[in-house]
């Protein structure tokens, strides 16, 4: 190529880069777009706000806006309410899937969604959040492969079981979650927390905690829709009711499986729930520490050996006087630190010391067989521990 042709090319090369967009059939515009692209097709943003310290400018037009680098002068992204004349195409990492699940290319969630009408990029955290209609899409910065999404019916999203399922008509703890995908099929959103080692699996108002590390269910709540079932083991008795201490299994022989499960590891505890009533069940010895009744637990309590006749109890009265004359409580709140718990019933309070089994106080707020003029919870008084005397 001689020198005129050289001359000719570059003046040729100058012109197309001044033409718009629109010369060569292109009426749109893209991630990494020039700033001069946007305006070409967008026409005059209505307003340019410049954020000098985050390293972008942000470009609207009506209720929608575009995001522009400072430093590249190109897309970032965008928000488009409908007027926007963006489009992002697929790249070559596509397959021929009928849906994208998790790990698969953002080109293939592009196939199958289109352009996202919003994109939200959270550099700091490594991720970009696509959205179409009121559904998202989480596409790792760094694989460009789909990390999570929550699908509000218009995704286009699938997980398929695995090999490690069994034929069971429900999952339960420690089920693979392979089951829950057989039983329940794909989550509407799938939520990772990482630091805290699991998962969140939801369905409709539901939800099921799967851990990272086996991948087995650690725990739900049941709005309705589960197919989750707990069955008793061979720790059962025949009463009608459960009590303080008794075993987990009595309670599921009694109440079923729990709408939700509530694990506490660090505290030693896990709570179920039934409804708006709540059972505290203890990690270690798999037995009951405490309750909230709200009317559908078969708990009750009965008195001992250590009863009077009297017609009302009184601050260092036993426990079992308390029982013959009250009842079953409605909650009972343990605060073994403190060496007390307290008993509930409707609005009162009673509390009982631990090692001793005597009531320390209360609360009577009309419906307590108390002695009065006791009813202060004003007094100073010593709780007993295993370990120190505490003084309140």
């Amino acid at each position: 190529m001689n020198l005129k042709d050289q001359i000719i090319l570059v003046f040729v090369v100058a012109i197309v880069a001044l033409l718009p967009i629109e010369v060569f059939g292109q009426n749109y515009f893209t991630m990494g777009s020039t700033a001069s692209e946007v305006r070409s097709v967008q026409g005059q943003p209505d307003d340019i706000k410049t954020y000098n310290h985050s390293g972008y400018e942000n470009w609207s037009y009506g209720r929608s806006n575009v995001r522009i680098s400072l430093n590249s002068n190109r897309v970032l992204q965008w928000n488009n309410r409908g007027n926007l004349r963006v489009e992002y195409l697929a790249g070559p990492h596509t397959s021929n899937s009928s849906d994208f699940t998790e790990g698969s290319h953002k080109d293939d969630v592009l196939r199958l969604q289109g352009t996202p009408d919003q994109i939200s990029k959270y550099p700091h955290s490594g991720y970009e959040v696509w959205t179409y209609g009121r559904s998202r899409v989480r596409i790792s910065q760094n694989t460009h492969r789909v990390l999570q999404w929550n699908d509000r019916g218009n995704l286009r999203a699938g997980l398929q079981p695995g090999s490690n399922v069994t034929t069971s008509r429900t999952f339960t703890e420690g089920s693979h979650k392979d089951d829950v995908l057989r039983l329940q099929g794909t989550p509407d959103q799938i939520s990772k927390y990482p630091h805290s080692g699991y998962e969140v699996w939801t369905y409709g108002r539901s939800r099921v905690r799967i851990s990272k590390n086996t991948a087995r269910v650690l725990q739900w709540n049941d709005r309705g829709n589960l197919r989750a079932g707990m069955q008793p083991g061979s720790n059962v008795t025949t009463n009608r009711t459960f009590t303080e201490g008794s075993h987990k299994d009595d309670v599921l022989r009694l109440q079923g499986t729990p709408d939700q499960i509530s694990k506490y590891p660090h505290s030693g505890y896990e709570v179920w729930t039934y409804r708006r009533s709540r059972v505290h069940i203890s990690n270690k010895s798999e037995r009951v520490l405490q309750w909230n009744n709200r009317g559908n637990l078969k708990v009750s309590m009965s008195p001992g050996i250590n009863v009077t006749d009297s017609n009302q109890f009184k601050r260092g009265s036993h426990k079992d006087d308390v029982l013959r004359l009250q009842g079953t409580p409605d909650q009972i709140s343990r605060y073994p630190a403190l060496g007390y718990e307290t008993w509930t019933y409707g609005r009162n309070r009673v509390e009982i010391s631990i090692v001793e089994d005597i009531v320390l106080d209360y609360k009577n707020s009309g419906q307590l067989f108390a002695e009065e003029g006791q009813d202060s919870f004003q007094r100073k008084i010593t709780y007993h521990n295993n370990l120190d005397d505490v003084t309140l």
